[in-house]
């Protein structure tokens, strides 16, 4: 019998955690994989988030979450 593991739960973070993240990035000087460690999230989510940092600090502080293309993503 092969056993199988279960898919991974998806950690989404919240705009607020984001920005905490991106923050730490800065101010800690961590590294992504320190970062993704903490908040419990993949290193592929920390790069992301701080490559669209600019557009989660502007969200943040028109205080909305961004429009998201899905195809912009991937």
């Amino acid at each position: 019998m092969i056993a199988t593991m279960p898919p991974k739960k998806k950690n989404e973070l919240s705009l607020k955690r984001k920005i905490d993240l991106i923050q730490e990035s800065v101010d800690k000087k961590l590294s992504q994989r320190e970062l993704a460690e903490s908040y419990g999230v993949s290193k592929t989510q920390v790069q992301r988030i701080l490559k669209r940092k600019a557009e989660f600090m502007d969200a943040f502080e028109s205080n909305q979450s961004p429009k998201v293309n899905v195809e912009q993503m991937y």
